[in-house]
């Protein structure tokens, strides 16, 4: 057996485990295809525009009661900033940019309420959940803006990749 096998195994055993656990519920989500995905961006165009993660959508003090919760709810798992940890896996950064770039922020929302704080899931307020996804936004380096991110806004909000 060469290493080239045994690395397929291993890469082909973490997928698997990659899709079976909890632990790494971020990175079990399938990408559409592209046909999908402009359709998604049409819907967004035509509910209100096409403003992205990057056009200042939350404000900054919504973002540090953001960071409260999410010390209280989410840090245990996934580090105090999202980049991840022994518990969790980074809910910022590679998972934006790649897996939701081309999708609504309502998208990620709601896989966040349905999912997390994992084994409570739903168990926060709506507001907080909000709060929680304009400190996800800010730990990933979008600016906030002069106006609050609500639960209204997020479908009309499309991710985007981080701009360099």
């Amino acid at each position: 057996m060469n290493n080239k096998t045994i690395l397929g195994g291993v890469l082909a055993l973490s997928a698997v485990l990659a899709g079976t656990t909890g632990a790494f519920a971020f990175s079990n989500i399938e990408r559409t295809p592209a046909a999908d995905t402009a359709a998604t961006e049409e819907a967004a165009a035509t509910e209100g525009g096409t403003r992205t993660i990057y056009d200042g959508v939350f404000t900054a003090e919504q973002a540090e009661r953001g960071q409260t919760d999410w010390t209280a709810s989410c840090a245990s798992c996934h580090g105090p900033t999202g980049r991840g940890s022994s518990g969790g896996p980074r809910v910022i950064g590679p998972v934006i940019n790649n897996k939701y770039a081309d999708k609504p922020l309502q998208e990620y929302f709601d896989y966040v309420v349905a999912n997390m704080p994992m084994g409570a899931p739903h168990s926060l307020s709506n507001e907080a959940y909000v709060d929680i996804t304009a400190f996800i936004l800010s730990s990933h380096g979008a600016e906030p803006g002069d106006a609050e991110l609500t639960e209204a806004d997020l479908g009309n909000i499309m991710m985007g990749r981080k701009p360099n």
